[in-house]
């Protein structure tokens, strides 16, 4: 998915010199292709992410386009006064990508996770949040976030194996995309990124449906209580901390509407995760690999 983002970065840069590039201390391997070609577009701020979102707000005042790039929690966590004060009170046209999401760099340890940004990029007014699960969604939601002229922020892992959708699948924004479907199924699973594979494979085999969600924030409440509407029972999965994510949009559609439904979310439990190792192995750690799934689900239908 990084690969995308820049291919349509590219292709948007050249379009549009207006759009900037902002980065801390970033600009090597899949970033080599812009810093060639618009150099004049790139700015290397250096390690200061206070500084470089600050600068940012002050780009958008100017009119012109910054695209904040980063990794891990650096471009939330690190600079989040500056993106409320300087970019989110002004509504401004910025937008904010973390290469990196959940844990993408877990061989850096807990410092380089982003396992709470969505639930705190969620809290600021004015913000629209994309976080795909194949490259289809991502070119998807990319296109979408470069035609808003509003804070965004796009959260991207390595490159996905695989598409999870169809060629011809029908996006919505803020709608969940099935990525499968059993006929009279009265369960079903809800993720985002690329974590989403996992949600599809338990959904395939316990037979139930699976949607994915990649855009989260604003959500297209209708279109959502008309999909959850149809079960009895969904679950939740995310490579982020249960709290403030997905799992709690859904709680918050169940409360407001008043649906007769039962929520069993997957995440993050509460904790900053101290285990040090690659993406699939601090999923495991964290029981959010397939097994572990699979064994709690089906230990819930007994």
């Amino acid at each position: 998915m990084r690969t995308t983002f820049v291919e349509l970065l590219l292709k948007h840069a050249k379009e549009d010199k207006n759009i900037q590039l902002v980065t801390g201390d970033l600009g090597f391997g899949v970033l080599k292709p812009f810093t060639d070609q618009f150099h004049l577009q790139y700015v290397n701020a250096g390690v200061a992410e206070q500084n470089m979102m600050a600068m940012a707000g002050g780009m958008a005042s100017l009119g012109l386009r910054p695209i904040v790039y980063s990794i891990g929690n650096f471009p939330t966590l690190r600079c989040y006064e500056q993106i409320r004060n300087d970019v989110c009170y002004y509504d401004a046209d910025v937008k904010i990508v973390c290469i990196g999401g959940g844990f993408t760099y877990g061989s850096l340890g807990f410092s380089h996770h982003a396992t709470e940004d969505i639930a705190i990029m969620r809290a600021l007014p004015n913000m629209h949040i994309f976080a795909p699960s194949d490259r289809l969604e991502a070119n998807y939601v990319i296109e979408h976030m470069f035609n808003l002229k509003k804070p965004c922020y796009l959260r991207l892992e390595r490159d996905s194996e695989k598409n999870l959708h169809k060629p011809g699948t029908s996006f919505s924004i803020g709608a969940p995309i099935m990525m499968n479907n059993f006929l009279k199924a009265k369960e079903a699973i809800f993720s985002y990124g690329t974590i989403a594979k996992n949600a599809l494979e338990v959904a395939n085999q316990l037979e139930f449906d699976s949607y994915s969600v990649p855009c989260l924030k604003p959500i297209d409440e209708k279109k959502f209580i008309e999909v959850l509407k149809q079960y009895k029972k969904v679950y939740t999965l995310e490579e982020h901390n249960v709290i403030g994510g997905l799992a709690s949009i859904i709680s918050e559609l169940i409360a407001k509407h008043h649906l007769d439904l039962e929520l069993r979310a997957f995440g993050i439990n509460d904790i900053l995760c101290s285990a040090v190792g690659d993406q699939e192995y601090l999923r495991k750690v964290n029981h959010l690999d397939i097994p572990s799934l699979l064994n709690e689900i089906k230990a819930k239908r007994k």
